[in-house]
């Protein structure tokens, strides 16, 4: 392998592996999430019945200082300085333009590129789910 093309190809590598950890980082995020949400749905069965909550469309309690909690690390998804979107996004580029040089990376390119959507769909459905909540119980 020549100079250039191995500075690329270890370049692309270390891209892969901080890409990796950046999914593993947001696999367990996401974890830590449902649990808690699994948390909040439990305490909501021991509230008093006629206590007022905020309510999101799904029907349970989820209250507004908890939910304003979680929102700064759900969108670092996609915003500010450790934004994992963009990063992910280079990336998957990276990747791809190393398809070019070695086609064996063909497959690995492609799943990446596959997870790097299902990511950006779950940062937009975030976003929207967040949009309903500031918007208030009867909305949406």
């Amino acid at each position: 392998m020549s100079p250039p093309a191995y500075g690329t190809w270890r370049t692309a590598r270390e891209a892969r592996q901080a890409a990796e950890k950046d999914v593993e980082a947001t696999v367990r995020e996401r974890e830590l999430l449902e649990w808690q949400v699994k948390e909040l749905v439990a305490l909501d069965s021991m509230l008093p019945n006629g206590r007022k909550r905020n309510r999101s469309s799904a029907g349970w309690a989820m209250p507004t200082p908890c939910w304003r909690a979680q929102a700064p690390r759900w969108q670092a998804l996609e915003e500010g300085e450790a934004a994992s979107l963009p990063v992910l996004q280079h990336a998957g580029a990276r990747l791809s333009e190393l398809t070019g040089f070695d086609p064996a990376l063909t497959e690995a390119a492609e799943l990446f590129q596959s997870a790097l959507i299902q990511l950006e769909e779950s940062a937009l459905a975030l976003r929207r789910y967040q949009d309903r909540l500031e918007a208030g119980p009867g909305a949406g």
